[in-house]
């Protein structure tokens, strides 16, 4: 199909967008660890570009997997082409549920300490 190729650049910079946030997400923790600062717990900017990342991968499987359907041809090896993107796929659900997790409970803390903040100011 003619959309597959797009589809496939598109996903390319899409990768190359995910990599380089993924680096300055890096430099960012390695200056926070020289200066001291420790962090436990992952960030939702460092969630997102992995996700970003996985996004992208699942796009490029997925514009390989409809060129192979429309050609009617099937990849070389397809068994080891249906598993690595369903394992891709797998990764980009379970990377984006963790981020959109995050994002919801960042929701539920927020309302809930400006509710708190109502309670004190009204006693």
């Amino acid at each position: 199909m003619a959309w597959t190729q797009p589809l496939l650049l598109v996903s390319l910079i899409v990768l190359l967008v995910g990599i380089v946030l993924m680096i300055r997400q890096l430099t960012r923790r390695v200056r926070e660890l020289v200066r001291g600062e420790r962090r436990i717990v992952e960030e939702t900017a460092d969630m997102a570009c992995k996700s970003l990342f996985l996004g992208a991968l699942a796009l490029m499987q997925l514009s390989q997997l409809v060129g192979h359907v429309s050609e009617g041809a099937l990849p070389p090896d397809p068994w080891l082409s249906l598993t690595a993107s369903t394992g891709i796929f797998v990764l980009f659900g379970l990377s984006l549920g963790r981020l959109m997790l995050r994002w919801q409970l960042r929701h539920v803390l927020s309302e809930r300490a400006t509710s708190k903040q109502r309670v004190t100011d009204l006693g």
